[in-house]
C-alpha cells in the first residue's frame, strides 16, 4: 500500500480515506451551489400589525352588536381568540364558520366575509407558508 505524508495528514491510496493524526475521516462531499462559509437564508414570517388585529376586533364588535344570541357572541369570542393569537388556529376558524352556517344562517354570510376578508388574510400570512396553504385548502383561494 502506498502512502503520502503531507504535514500531519497521511493519505493512504487504495482506501479512499484520509488519516489525521489519531482519527480516520471520510471525505465529505460539498453540496452543489454552496461554498464554504456560505449559509442559506431563511426568511421569518412577517409579524401581524397591531392595527390589523384592532381592525379585526372592530369588525367582530360590529357583528356582536347585530347578533342577539349569547351562543353566537361566545362563538365570535372564540373566533377572535383563534385569529388574534400568535398563530391563527385554522381549525377553530373553520368550526366557528360552520357553526354559524348550521345554527345562525342569517349571520353566516357576514361571518364568512370576515373570515375570508383581507384582514384575516394578513394575519394568516404572518403565520407562514404552511398556514397559508392550510387556510387556502379549507376556505378556498385565488
Amino acid at each position: 500500500m502506498c502512502a503520502d505524508v503531507i504535514g500531519k495528514r497521511v493519505r493512504e491510496w487504495g482506501h479512499g480515506r484520509e488519516k489525521w493524526a489519531h482519527r480516520t475521516y471520510r471525505r465529505q462531499r460539498r453540496r452543489p451551489g454552496r461554498r464554504r462559509g456560505q449559509q442559506r437564508a431563511v426568511l421569518a414570517p412577517a409579524e401581524a400589525a397591531p392595527a390589523d388585529v384592532a381592525e379585526l376586533r372592530a369588525q367582530l364588535d360590529e357583528l356582536r352588536a347585530l347578533i342577539d344570541s349569547p351562543e353566537g357572541a361566545a362563538k365570535l369570542d372564540e373566533l377572535e381568540e383563534a385569529l388574534s393569537g400568535d398563530e391563527a388556529d385554522v381549525a377553530t376558524v373553520e368550526h366557528v364558520d360552520g357553526w354559524f352556517r348550521r345554527k345562525l344562517p342569517k349571520f353566516s354570510a357576514a361571518v364568512h366575509r370576515v373570515v375570508v376578508g383581507p384582514i384575516v388574510a394578513k394575519l394568516v400570512e404572518a403565520g407562514g407558508d404552511e398556514l397559508v396553504a392550510e387556510f387556502t385548502r379549507r376556505f378556498g383561494g385565488p
